[in-house]
């Protein structure tokens, strides 16, 4: 333990008389130097730095569509272009204004599929506790009528439980469905809060 805290204090010693031994440079030499080097640099290669002023010069900045790719003979064709392959669009065709659900209805499904998979949730921790109780119940008896009885009993409920389990992962899955439905329909994350 010695050792070490000799080796550390010999290390910092160390690092201390090479930091002092370097000549110290003032921040006005340094300050020279950079504005040397900004001199030298040409026109061409500097860069633009855009201020507040340049914003309101021209009115704020603007933000562009990006183009949609050409149509070629060979898309038109086929209907590659109207169905968006190629374009980074959905393959599907796009749905019709009569046909996109509106706020409420995203808000309707997705709480519906969150309740349902909530009472799923709620099911099985009841049937967990169930199981383990019938458990604690099967080691604390001795008849071994009643041990059967409770032994199916509990196999029953560990069964159930499999069941409800595979229903919450059922109903995650369609909540996930969901989201990623509305993310290609283009629906505000809010709505499906």
């Amino acid at each position: 333990m010695k050792r070490e805290i000799r080796l550390i204090a010999g290390a910092a010693l160390l690092c201390t008389v090479a930091a002092s031994g370097a000549p110290a440079q003032s921040l006005v030499d340094i300050a020279r130097q950079e504005q040397a080097r900004r001199a030298a640099i040409a026109p061409r290669d500097r860069s633009r730095v855009y201020t507040n002023d340049d914003l309101r010069d021209r009115g704020g900045l603007t933000i562009g569509v990006l183009p949609s790719a050409p149509v070629t003979e060979a898309d038109a064709g086929t209907g590659r272009a109207a169905s968006g392959i190629g374009t980074g669009q959905d393959d599907g065709a796009a749905p019709a204004a009569d046909d996109i659900p509106g706020e409420d209805e995203w808000r309707a499904r997705m709480t519906t599929a969150q309740q349902a998979r909530a009472r799923a949730e709620l099911t099985a921790s009841a049937l967990q506790n169930r199981a383990d109780g019938l458990w604690a119940q099967f080691t604390a008896m001795d008849d071994p009528a009643r041990r059967r009885v409770v032994e199916r009993q509990r196999t029953e409920a560990l069964a159930e439980l499999d069941r409800t389990q595979a229903e919450t992962e059922r109903l995650q899955q369609q909540i996930r469905g969901i989201q990623e439905e509305a993310r290609r329909a283009g629906v505000p994350p809010g709505w499906l809060r």
